[in-house]
């Protein structure tokens, strides 16, 4: 359905950044956020209703995770992927094999898709106990509704980064994208010096702010 918006790929990562941050996000997880939806993106899947999902539960769930304990295979308990979503990227990609239950499986794809473009490295993915498979082959075999199911990673292969094609973007639906902007409207702070030395942050009228 044409929703007569045109949003660029910096649009896209920043509205995602600010978005994550106004919902309390640690700023470094909602800078992978961003890139995860951007890499999502330039697989023509849209991660707006899955952020949104997110966002929306983050300050209502609670989340508890066993770290690792020096076992090659490490086991985690429920958790949401905007909590602990890098911190299992990060460890699969120093070649730790992960098992987790997680309940946004097209972000978590989307996470380690964004390694492939920025660090040149290849997650596989599996999901259910299937065969493993590359995310973008994933991404097209899930659905990304479903909620709370096991996935494992593992580091399949390093080589150069991979550039995104970021051409012909998905667009979102305006309801998406006007619930995204409430949440960016979280970190706006009157133009002065008085509030951004408060706030930390900018006025937030322009995507570089």
């Amino acid at each position: 359905m044409s929703t007569n918006l045109h949003v660029s790929a910096n649009q896209w990562r920043m509205s995602i950044l600010k978005a994550c941050i106004g919902a309390h996000v640690a700023r470094g997880v909602a800078e992978d956020i961003a890139d995860a939806g951007l890499a999502l993106l330039a697989l023509q899947h849209d991660p707006l209703p899955s952020v949104l999902a997110c966002l929306n539960n983050h300050q209502s769930h609670t989340s508890t995770v066993t770290w690792p304990n020096g076992s090659d295979k490490v086991e985690f308990g429920q958790m949401h992927v905007l909590h602990h979503g890098p911190s299992v990227i990060d460890l699969a990609q120093s070649g730790t094999t992960i098992s987790c239950q997680i309940d946004a499986p097209d972000l978590l794809l989307g996470l380690a898709q964004a390694r492939l473009h920025s660090h040149g490295v290849t997650l596989h993915c599996n999901f259910d106990d299937d065969d493993w498979r590359t995310p973008t082959i994933a991404l097209q075999q899930i659905n990304a509704a479903t909620s709370s199911r096991p996935f494992s990673l593992r580091l399949s292969q390093t080589d150069e980064p991979v550039a995104m094609n970021m051409t012909q973007l998905p667009q979102p639906s305006r309801e998406n994208w006007c619930e995204l902007q409430d949440f960016t409207a979280e970190i706006l702070v009157p133009a002065d010096a008085t509030s951004r030395e408060d706030a930390g942050v900018g006025d937030g009228q322009t995507d570089n702010d």
